[in-house]
C-alpha cells in the first residue's frame, strides 16, 4: 500500500484507478513482510523472487497446509 501511495503522488489518480479494478485486492500493510522484503532486496534477490517468496509464506487467508485457491 505504501508503494501505491508513493506512486499516486507521482501520478495522481493511480490509486483510485487501481482500487476501481475489480480483480485487484489490496491487503493491509504487513510490517514484518516489508522488513523481510527489504532485507531480501538488499541481499540482491529480484523483486519477482521476493514477491514469490512472500506469496508462498503462510498467512491468515492461506495457513500452513491450506490451499492457495479461493
Amino acid at each position: 500500500m505504501l508503494s501505491l501511495t508513493a506512486g499516486d503522488t507521482e501520478r495522481p489518480g493511480l490509486l483510485s484507478s487501481i482500487k476501481g479494478l475489480r480483480f485487484i485486492r489490496l491487503e493491509a500493510f504487513d510490517t514484518d513482510a516489508a522488513v523481510t522484503t527489504t532485507e531480501l532486496l538488499r541481499f540482491g534477490h529480484s523483486w519477482a523472487a521476493v514477491h514469490a517468496i512472500h506469496a508462498a509464506r503462510p498467512s491468515p487467508p492461506t495457513p500452513p497446509g491450506g490451499s492457495c485457491s479461493p
